[in-house]
């Protein structure tokens, strides 16, 4: 199952229809990030992306033909593709505008770059998506799709070969984190009674969740070694009355031992989940993603990141987020270490940014609400930020804009480079550095 991850953001549609109009009239709309990471500064010394290639992989790009020539580049540096669908401006509104606020951030930071804007639908060959990221020739690759997980020492799943593709040609993969920090839950299978159910604390076999009308509910069950294992662990849905709603299937044939629930529609209330044992099946560390959910009850921020594409990938620069005025850690950012022990993310960007598709965020009795937020304009203002690094630096190799990004980032939280904020904040030095 291809999968579109929306990264924990929303439009208003009537911004959308209305005000991002507007906004084109009154001229150019900038992300507050330009000034919090130094761009302006680079921008005044005349580093806006001249020379370099961006290529932006999302679900789809919905009204960006409003924005040519304005917040983002005319028809002479912006080109569009679609795979699976027959536009990049197909696909429901709310799910397929995510790439638009994206390509404006990172114009945003690298005005004069070429973009090359790539949509796919839900069943694409990703032996193409490669194909037509490789014949355009960027510098950087914004992943924006969702991959499902990471096989790491079992061989690369089919989107972990798009990324590990593009990084073997030292083009820099840049990619959200993920926005599973609260709704993410890890453990070891304990059954103390015997009964094949999972304990989650004690003898508390069942874990709730708060959902409220309009949520999508996105579960996915994992276990050891996803990619090699078939079968062994069921994930099951149930109401306040613990009467059963679903429990999960295997049907994805590019991540076989995922368990996966996915339902819409369902009414504001409390309901749980449970893990259940198949015979035979080895006790295993597991894991529990609502993905871009709510806070579980038992939710385990460390880890978070686990399995989850592109944010675990060896294969991709990968970027959490802080609030660009507070530069406090969100608490949804997904962290690590992954599950194959390593660091993630390797840096922090800016979050509730403004953009002309999606207004400004204010904060209102102590909570940041509006523009766009999650890891995905974080990820696309540190992709903004490589592009300046490497028109500066024309000879500079992938890994080396890597090192100059987290060399030059503010150091936040623990001492070094940490499973909360990576190597810090991104930052570009005084441009006479």
């Amino acid at each position: 199952m291809h999968n579109r991850w929306l990264h924990g953001w929303s439009i208003s549609l009537v911004w959308l229809l209305t005000g991002s109009l507007l906004a084109i009239a009154q001229g150019t709309i900038v992300s507050e990030g330009v000034t919090v990471v130094g761009a302006d500064a680079w921008h005044i010394a005349g580093y806006r992306g001249a020379g370099t290639r961006v290529a932006i992989w999302d679900a789809g790009f919905a009204a960006y033909e409003l924005y040519l020539g304005s917040e983002l580049p005319g028809r002479a540096r912006l080109t569009t593709k679609a795979l699976g669908m027959e536009s990049t401006a197909d696909a429901p509104l709310g799910i397929s505008a995510h790439g638009t606020a994206v390509a404006e951030l990172v114009h945003d930071f690298a005005p004069e770059a070429e973009f090359f804007l790539l949509a796919t639908g839900e069943s694409v060959d990703y032996d193409d998506v490669l194909a037509e990221l490789l014949a355009w020739e960027p510098d950087v690759v914004l992943a924006m799709v969702f991959g499902g997980v990471a096989c790491f020492e079992a061989g690369a799943s089919d989107y972990e070969s798009v990324l590990q593709g593009l990084w073997e040609r030292g083009i820099l993969v840049v990619g959200p984190a993920g926005n599973d920090g609260e709704s993410h839950w890890t453990g070891t299978f304990v059954d103390a009674n015997g009964d094949a159910f999972h304990d989650f604390r004690d003898y508390d076999e069942e874990m709730s969740i708060a959902v409220y009308q309009g949520d999508s509910l996105h579960l996915r069950l994992y276990w050891d070694d996803p990619c090699v294992t078939g079968g062994g662990y069921e994930l099951l849905l149930l109401d306040r009355w613990m009467s059963p709603l679903a429990s999960s299937v295997v049907t994805d044939e590019h991540f076989p031992g995922v368990a996966s629930i996915d339902l819409e529609g369902l009414p504001t209330g409390t309901y749980f989940l449970k893990i259940h044992k198949e015979p035979g099946a080895p006790p295993a560390q597991l894991s529990i993603h609502w993905i871009n959910g709510r806070r579980l009850e038992y939710s385990v921020q460390a880890g978070s990141v686990g399995r989850l594409l592109p944010g675990s990938s060896r294969y991709a620069l990968t970027v959490g987020a802080i609030n660009w005025f507070t530069r406090w850690l969100e608490p949804y950012s997904a962290q690590g270490p992954t599950r194959d022990g390593r660091i993630k993310p390797d840096l922090v960007g800016p979050t509730y940014v403004q953009t002309a598709l999606t207004g400004p965020a204010f904060e209102l009795r102590g909570r940041w609400i509006g523009g766009f937020d999650g890891t995905s304009p974080a990820a696309a203002q540190v992709a903004g930020v490589a592009l300046l690094v490497w028109q500066r630096f024309p000879d500079f190799t992938r890994d080396d804009v890597v090192d100059y990004l987290e060399v030059h980032a503010a150091d936040l939280g623990a001492s070094g480079k940490d499973n909360e904020y990576g190597a810090g904040l991104v930052t570009l030095p005084p441009v006479e550095d």
